[in-house]
This record gives structure tokens, sequence and C-alpha cells, in this order.
């Protein structure tokens, strides 16, 4: 008997010293918050794609993105959150945004702009330049370009994208705003759907190269043949017509591949 006391008693303080009764649930702890996730860090493996598939597109970026290298050591414009104060510079220089831009950012001489959240603004680059937007492209936001400017964003494409000179575009979410291509080429790529009304800047179109992954109407695909391009080379992905090679209505030097036939 008094064998069975001591090891009661025994029980009873381990219990105790382990924080509460044998029977007793234990208290799971509360998870820390998540920690807000740079956005960089999401579209960081699309960079780094889309690089390879412009053809080095992203030098600039990329090679950012792994050492830190800036040309001239700096960000000529570094807002650490959302802003609206405008910038221009007459000389190459580099911006970065960590929030929503709702301002005009002029880069008369190329660059770099970062931008980790939406465009409601505009962006009008000359010469040698990269863009990334890891947000969306609001319906009043403007992006013009004259030179050879690559450009990512990371959503969906409201506004209006104007090209003078060659870009390269891809697009992650949907395109459904208006799309002005320019000389001597244009190259787009389209993640999501493509609704875009497009035209060409000056008197005639020059080379298209377009690929779609999502769907694009038959609509949206006329529109565009229709303007007469130098050379058209299109792969979509869905459309409302059967599969296969696509007629070009006279177009000799448009090329268009639907891939698969889906109802709108």
């Amino acid at each position: 008997m008094r064998v069975k006391c001591l090891l009661a008693c025994v029980i009873l303080s381990t219990s105790v010293l382990m924080g509460g009764c044998a029977n007793d649930v234990p208290t799971e702890t509360e998870p820390a918050p998540d920690k807000a996730e740079d956005p960089w860090e999401v579209l960081g493996p699309a960079i780094f794609e889309c690089n390879i598939r412009g053809d080095m597109a992203f030098h600039s970026t990329v090679t950012y993105l792994q050492t830190r290298y800036l040309h001239d050591q700096k960000w000529h414009y570094h807002s650490k959150a959302a802003t609206s104060k405008d910038f221009t510079a007459k000389s190459r220089a580099n911006v970065l945004i960590e929030g929503n831009c709702t301002s005009t950012i002029t880069l008369s001489d190329g660059g770099m702009i970062h931008i980790k959240g939406d465009l409601t603004g505009e962006l009008d680059v000359k010469g040698l330049g990269e863009i990334i937007i890891a947000g969306e492209i609001s319906r009043e936001a403007l992006i013009k370009t004259d030179g050879i400017v690559r450009v990512l964003v990371g959503a969906d494409v409201n506004g209006k994208l104007i090209n003078i000179g060659s870009s390269t575009y891809f697009i992650r979410g949907n395109l459904n705003g208006n799309f002005v291509t320019g000389d001597p080429s244009t190259y787009l790529y389209v993640y999501g759907d493509c609704h875009a009304s497009f035209a060409h800047y000056g008197d005639h179109g020059s080379g298209l190269q377009l690929i779609v992954e999502g769907y694009m109407p038959l609509d949206n695909m006329k529109q565009l043949q229709k303007l007469r391009y130098t050379e058209v080379l299109a792969f979509i992905h869905e459309s409302n017509q059967p599969r296969g090679i696509r007629p070009t209505y006279g177009q000799l030097d448009q090329h268009w591949y639907v891939k698969t036939e889906k109802s709108p």
C-alpha cells in the first residue's frame, strides 16, 4: 500500500512539473502572423523565365537581383511606399517604387523601372530600358516606349500601351486594354486571355510576334488581321474557331495557328 502511495505521488509531481495534470489537453501556441511576401520573391521565377524567353530581355534586372549591381551604383529615385510624386530623368536612371504608382515617370535616355505594386499613373521611357510591374495596369494608366524597351507585368493590363520603337512585352495576366505596336517589331507574350484592341503606330504596321496562352476571340483576331502588318506570327492556345492554321483574309505575310477550339 505504501509503495502505491509513493508511486501516485511521483506521478502527480511529474504532471505538475510538466505544467498540468496527466489528463490535461495541451494548449497550441498561436502561429506568428504571416509576413507580407516581397512581390519580387513571387515574381522572381517569372523574371528569370521571361529573361530567357526574351533573349536576355531583362539583363539589368537579373544582374541586380543576383549581384545588387546598378548603373551608377544607385537608385536615382526610390520610394519605399506608394507614390504620386512625378520623376523625370534626362540621362539613364534607375527607379524603384515599393508600392502603387500613381505618378508620371519619364526616362529620356533609358534605364530600369521596378514597381512592386499597381500602376495607375504614366511611364514614358525612351532608349534602352526595362520595366517590371508586379501588380496590374489600371484602366487609366499609360505606358509609352520609344526605343528598345522590355516590359513585364505581373497581373492584368487594362490600360493603354503605346510602343513607337521595338518592344518586348510579357503579360502574366489578361490583356484587356489598348495595345499599339511599334516599328520595326513587337514581341507580345500573354499568359492569360487576350481581349485587347490593337493598333499600330504610324501609317503602317511592321512585324508582330504574338503568343496567347489563354483565350483570344475570333473578333479580336480579325480586328488585328485587318491592320495590314508587314508580318504577323501568331500562336493562340484557345479560340472560338476550329484548331489549326487559320485563314488571314488575303494577308499573305500573316501566319496564325489556333491550338484548341473553345466556346466563348
